[in-house]
């Protein structure tokens, strides 16, 4: 990996983001992938992933050194601080895509940490812990919640 790069983690593992989420979502893979970031997909085995991404991770493969039994969001944090080190990306200039009720570990871990709104209760919790909540915009206007236009901007 080109280490000028950023690296973009975008939790796929949630069976229970809206429609409007899942295209929150999308939009920002796009913005992200115009930008030239480095894309990782963190998902299940079994799970679809997004054309586009330099690199798929799944936080549920067992091996030798780590057993099934993680929990599923100290396996995916964990998968994800591999490969930042793995690469030797700057933990400080990556991103995570991910919502604050399953995935506030991995929110924890990055420098810019996006949550995706899931519910009243996971944008209190970002919203209390400083973490930029996203949404869509339609008048085309320069969203914060990227650092410029993308079709998104922080959740007021």
């Amino acid at each position: 990996m080109n280490s000028a790069k950023r690296m973009v983690f975008f939790d796929l593992d949630h069976s229970a983001l809206s429609l409007d989420a899942q295209e929150l979502l999308h939009t920002a893979i796009d913005h992200h992938r115009s930008q030239g970031d480095f894309l990782v997909a963190i998902s299940r085995l079994t799970q679809p992933i997004p054309l586009g991404m330099d690199l798929a991770i799944s936080h549920y493969a067992a091996d030798d050194e780590r057993p099934a039994c993680i929990c599923p969001g100290a396996a995916k944090t964990l998968a994800v601080v591999e490969a930042i080190l793995g690469t030797g990306a700057d933990p400080s200039q990556c991103f995570v895509y991910s919502e604050p009720c399953s995935g506030g570990r991995l929110l924890t871990i990055v420098g810019n940490p996006r949550v995706l709104p899931c519910c009243p209760t996971g944008v209190e919790q970002a919203r209390r812990r400083g973490w930029r909540c996203i949404r869509a915009i339609t008048d085309g206007a320069a969203g914060g919640a990227l650092g410029g236009g993308g079709g998104l901007a922080e959740l007021t």
